[in-house]
């Protein structure tokens, strides 16, 4: 949760594989692996590149923005009526 809302306010992010959320790879942030030099270095590489800060920015509000309400209740709903057997 601490990432999308941090994505939903425009800050890129950096987050390991154990977060299960690569897709932000390159698009709202940066994916790791589990090491802290590898979290360092694409923490520097984030906090140093302001093209790349500027584009991750940007993208990370889109991407948040996949996540509101409005966007994941229905899913949700679906979801739950099909394992209710009440979905078509």
């Amino acid at each position: 949760m601490a990432a999308l809302e941090a994505m939903a306010c425009g800050t890129p992010v950096v987050l390991s594989h154990g977060c299960h959320l690569d897709e932000v790879q390159g698009v709202a942030g940066l994916v790791t692996g589990e090491s802290a030099d590898e979290a360092a270095a694409a923490l520097i590489k984030v906090l140093s590149d302001e093209p790349l800060r500027q584009q991750l920015a940007g993208g990370a509000v889109e991407f948040a923005g996949r996540y509101r309400w409005e966007n994941v209740m229905p899913e949700m709903i679906r979801a739950l009526e099909g394992i209710l057997g009440h979905g078509g």
